[in-house]
């Protein structure tokens, strides 16, 4: 889980300097998927799927970054 919580952190600072983050992005080597959908207000949700366990996703995501809870 700790593992899986690290990626997702770099996967979203990766993407901070995107404005749009909505997508589905996938680490087919560790078979996570993440699936996102930005909305024009600046909130973000989706899911967090790996290993039959699917996770909500909820946060917010500006031209500086994005951040969020799972």
């Amino acid at each position: 889980m700790k593992y899986l919580l690290t990626l997702i952190g770099l996967l979203l600072v990766s993407f901070s300097f995107a404005h749009h983050f909505t997508g589905t992005y996938q680490d087919q080597q560790y078979g996570i998927t993440v699936a996102i959908q930005h909305g024009t207000d600046g909130r973000m949700q989706g899911t967090v799927s790996a290993n039959g366990v699917q996770m909500q996703l909820q946060g917010y995501g500006d031209p500086q970054g994005a951040q969020g809870v799972l």
